[in-house]
């Protein structure tokens, strides 16, 4: 088996036991990797600080980049699930709403992404690669528009734009993730990317 076959959780919780045992486990390894960064987080420190026992962490977890691309993978998917199909309004607004939505998940967690943002390249590259479900953004925001002549092309670009802009923000800028400009000017620019052009400037007819 390769090493990035062992990035994946061996297994989902069923039980509510098991469900509260791997929650205990990725809240402590969110504190422990904002708090002490990489080379802190380890699975037996990980243990500790959630109060389970090093084998049960085991059960679930091969090692600590697993865990870390759980979490990436969870909030990803915050990210894709943010924004339903909207019924009514204009494709303009169903576009300001999802990418509002996207931002405050970035907002209420940008000390993990900064934490993400700083793992050594070799794991960060892993992590990401097996924790984020593709187009996730764009996806969300496919429910309201068609897209141009390459569906599959604007959507990657998008999707590339969006996680770009998203992540330098977070990092450098975080006072825009509060600003509704900023959230208009983005839900702008995918939805231009998505329609193909420029014209989802105006009005829907």
């Amino acid at each position: 088996m390769g090493y990035k076959n062992n990035m994946a959780p061996r297994r989902r919780p069923q039980q509510q036991r098991s469900k509260a045992t791997v929650e205990a486990i990725l809240q402590a390894a969110t504190y422990i990797l904002i708090d002490g960064g990489w080379e802190a987080l380890t699975t037996n420190a990980v243990a500790e600080r959630a109060g389970v026992n090093i084998s049960s962490l085991y059960q679930y977890f091969p090692n600590k980049e697993s865990i870390v691309s759980e979490l990436r993978r969870r909030h990803r998917e915050r990210v894709s699930s943010c924004s339903s199909p909207r019924h009514g309004g204009t494709t303009r607004e169903a576009h300001v709403s999802a990418v509002r939505q996207a931002v405050e998940v970035y907002r209420k967690n940008s000390e993990l992404f900064r934490a993400f943002e700083e793992l050594p390249r070799r794991h960060r590259r892993q992590v990401e690669t097996q924790g984020k479900p593709p187009e996730a953004l764009a996806l969300t925001l496919m429910h309201g528009p068609s897209c141009g002549s390459d569906c599959a092309l604007a959507t990657f670009i998008a999707q590339t734009a969006a996680d770009a802009v998203l992540l330098e923000v977070t990092l450098s800028r975080p006072e825009l993730l509060s600003d509704l400009h900023f959230v208009d000017e983005l839900a702008l620019l995918l939805g231009a990317i998505l329609r193909g052009g420029l014209d989802s400037r105006k009005p829907d007819s």
